[in-house]
C-alpha cells in the first residue's frame, strides 16, 4: 500500500532513499557546526576564565599588600597620636607647675586630662588669675615688718647697752 501511495504521488522508491540520505547528512553537518560552534565557545570562556582568575590572584595580592600598608599606617597614626597627646599633657603640667607649683600640678592635670583645650585654657587662665588674687591679698603680705636685717655696730650695741641700764636705775631712784 505504502508503495502504491508513492506511485500515485510520483515518488520512485530510490528517490526517497536519496533524499532520507541528503536530509541525514545535512542533520549530521549541522549537528557538527552548532558543535563546533559550541566548543570554541567554551574554549573562549575557558581562555577568559583564565585570564579573570589570574586577575582576581593579582587583586588579591594587591589587596594584601594594601592590607598591610593600611595597618603600619593604623600604628604610625596610633604612635603619632599618642605623642601628641604626651606633649599635650606635658604641656598641661608645665603651665599648672607655673601657676600651682609641683606638687599640686600633678593632681591638677590628672583632674583636667578629658577637658577640650579651651575648657582648660579657661580652667587654667582662671586659676592663675586667682592665685595672682590670692597672692596679693593681705593675707600673704606681712606687713609692718621690714625685711632688711641691720647688722648692729659697737656704737648701736653700747648706746642700747647704756639704754639699759639706765632703764633699770631709773625705775627704781623714782621708787626710792
Amino acid at each position: 500500500m505504502l508503495n502504491g501511495l508513492k506511485k500515485k504521488l510520483g515518488i520512485l522508491p530510490n528517490e526517497v532513499k536519496k533524499e532520507e540520505t541528503m536530509s541525514v547528512e545535512r542533520s549530521a553537518q549541522i549537528e557538527l557546526a552548532v558543535h563546533e560552534a559550541v566548543v570554541a565557545e567554551l574554549s573562549a570562556l575557558k581562555a577568559s576564565f583564565a585570564e579573570q582568575a589570574a586577575e582576581m590572584v593579582s587583586m588579591k595580592d594587591a589587596l594584601e599588600k594594601a592590607n598591610a600598608a593600611l595597618a603600619v599606617v593604623a600604628e604610625e597614626k596610633a604612635a603619632v597620636e599618642a605623642a601628641a597627646l604626651q606633649a599635650k599633657m606635658d604641656a598641661r603640667r608645665t603651665k599648672l607647675q607655673d601657676i600651682v607649683g609641683d606638687v599640686k600640678a600633678e593632681e591638677l592635670v590628672a583632674a583636667f586630662e578629658g577637658l577640650d583645650d579651651k575648657v582648660f585654657e579657661a580652667m587654667a587662665n582662671t586659676l592663675s588669675a586667682n592665685m595672682e588674687q590670692e597672692s596679693k591679698s593681705a593675707q600673704f603680705n606681712e606687713q609692718g615688718v621690714d625685711a632688711e636685717v641691720k647688722e648692729p655696730t659697737e656704737v648701736d650695741m653700747v648706746t642700747r647697752l647704756a639704754a639699759k641700764i639706765n632703764a633699770q636705775i631709773t625705775p627704781k631712784t623714782a621708787a626710792q
